[in-house]
């Protein structure tokens, strides 16, 4: 199978490209079939030359261009279609995002768990509100009315105690509120 592709020349620094067709399978720098054009890309500006009816020749005897060959093909409209991706990702770094998607993927999950475990709360809130058992709420009421009369008693004990002469302890004062506190409770 022959492809369509860049093989490196030029000076250390200075690289530029041949576009040669090539049997697939060959190392870049063994021999090729022909050369359809050449790129230089640290030049101002860029030199991008192709033979377009050579190139279109191997194409339609089955040549298949690598990816970037293809996206210059594609920049040049010698081709019509989309450009490739050519990204290429190591195994090490793609472990890394598969274990990140993962991730991801799991804290989704835990999120619409969450999300439904609220909905399914939310939908038993009015089955709740029914006064299915009147027995229960009213100790509920009656030690929430108690408590509001503990901090109201509170509330009238700690002026008293600021009023007292100035014979007694600061440090006496509090013990007898809660000894007062404690009476109130029983």
């Amino acid at each position: 199978m022959l492809s369509i592709r860049l093989v490196r020349v030029g000076k250390k620094h200075s690289p530029a490209f041949r576009i040669v067709v090539q049997e697939k399978h060959r190392a870049p720098s063994s021999k090729y079939v022909e050369k359809v054009g050449h790129y230089i890309p640290h030049q101002n500006p860029k030199v991008l030359e192709l033979n377009t009816e050579r190139i279109q020749y191997w194409i339609s005897k089955g040549a298949q261009p690598t990816d970037t060959v293809h996206n210059m093909l594609i920049s040049q409209d010698i081709i019509k279609d989309k450009k490739r991706s050519i990204t290429n990702i190591s195994k090490k770094r793609s472990g890394k995002l598969s274990a990140k998607a993962d991730a991801a993927k799991e804290k989704a999950a835990a999120k619409a768990e969450a999300e439904a475990a609220k909905a399914a709360d939310e939908a038993e809130v009015p089955a709740e509100d029914a006064p299915a058992e009147p027995e229960a709420e009213k100790p509920a009421e009656e030690a929430a009315s108690a408590a509001e009369e503990k901090k109201e008693e509170k509330k009238e004990e700690a002026p008293a105690a600021e009023e007292k002469p100035a014979g007694e302890k600061k440090e006496d004062a509090p013990v007898e509120e809660k000894k007062e506190e404690e009476k109130a409770a029983e």
